[in-house]
């Protein structure tokens, strides 16, 4: 789930939350195929690929938290 505040309207920018999502399984997958279960470093790769996701197409940098539940 991809929540936002003040930073786009979702029902306006339904591409752009489904790109996300992809951004984000495209992230974890990488972490996981490595066989690494360092929730930090999952954290990470998910900051990092949606913040240099939003800047390439919203010239904006909004703040980032990843925040991982265990199931």
């Amino acid at each position: 789930e991809i929540i936002t505040r003040g930073f786009i309207y979702v029902k306006e920018s339904e591409e752009l939350m489904n790109e996300l999502k992809t951004v984000v399984m495209s992230a974890a997958e990488g972490v996981l195929g490595r066989r690494s279960r360092d929730i930090g470093e999952l954290k990470g790769a998910i900051k990092s690929g949606v913040s240099n996701y939003l800047f390439k197409t919203t010239k904006r940098s909004p703040m980032v938290i990843p925040v991982i539940t265990k199931l």
